[in-house]
């Protein structure tokens, strides 16, 4: 049973008002959360403010989530320690045994080549709480119900496209990242989701083999989410200090 179609009696993860987003969330839209709130239930997240540039084609596709107000998304670290064996085999041939801190759940979306991963994302709709979608974005990539633990970060900066004093080539974009565990077992991205596959992916494999082939390809958005990543993951004490060098990032 998805999250936002819990019964009030259910364990609900911290601060969901089982009053709001009572139906599926393509019928309704909660209210925005009040972000002091998520921080004081979930503790205060460090910030990461950022400036990157963007290829032609990414840009586009940023304008297009942007027409009808959706210049924000929740990133979900779901730790895999909970989740039952038998262990995954990452690229390496290292098995990821979930009982190994810094194994977490990473999705490919349908346009990454082989052996490209992130950590699961939802972006919010206008007026959508970014609980909501942090547990709607969870649901629909993994598969995984979840159980939001801590605020780690939260960002706030801006992509542009050329020229970065161009007022008209730049666009605002805000990330909140989440750590969470899971509270169902059965990794599997909703059918017809832009997310085609799941699986836990080790901390290692992450920062040392994934983070530096999302960064070749030259993409602002990868650097992005490199950068978010890493952030995330140093903030846990993953990989502390091992921050990429992100155009442009402040």
């Amino acid at each position: 049973m998805p999250p936002w179609r819990r019964c009030p009696d259910v364990d609900l993860p911290p601060f969901i008002d089982p009053g709001k987003g009572a139906g599926d969330p393509d019928e309704t839209t909660p209210a925005p959360d009040d972000l002091d709130l998520v921080a004081k239930r979930l503790g205060p997240p460090a910030t990461w403010r950022f400036r990157i540039p963007m290829q032609d084609g990414e840009f586009a596709l940023l304008d297009r989530t942007g027409a009808d107000g959706r210049w924000q998304d929740a990133t979900i670290l779901i730790d895999a320690r909970r989740l039952p064996d038998p262990p995954v085999y990452d690229t390496l041939g290292i098995p990821q045994v979930h009982g190994r801190a810094g194994s977490f759940v990473a999705i490919r979306k349908q346009w990454y080549p082989e052996g490209l991963y992130r950590y699961p994302s939802g972006t919010a709709a206008p007026g959508e709480g970014i609980v909501h979608t942090a547990l709607r974005g969870s649901a629909r990539e993994t598969g995984l119900e979840v159980r939001l633990v801590r605020y780690l970060l939260a960002t706030d900066g801006e992509f542009y496209l050329g020229d970065p004093d161009d007022p008209s080539r730049r666009r605002p974009w805000r990330s909140h990242v989440f750590l969470a565990e899971p509270m169902s077992d059965t990794v599997s991205p909703a059918e017809g989701q832009a997310a085609v596959e799941a699986r836990v992916v080790g901390g290692d494999e992450m920062l040392g083999t994934i983070h530096p082939r999302l960064l070749g390809h030259g993409l602002g958005g990868f650097h992005y989410r490199v950068g978010l990543q890493e952030r995330a993951l140093g903030l846990i004490g993953i990989g502390a200090g091992r921050l990429p060098e992100v155009p442009d990032a402040t």
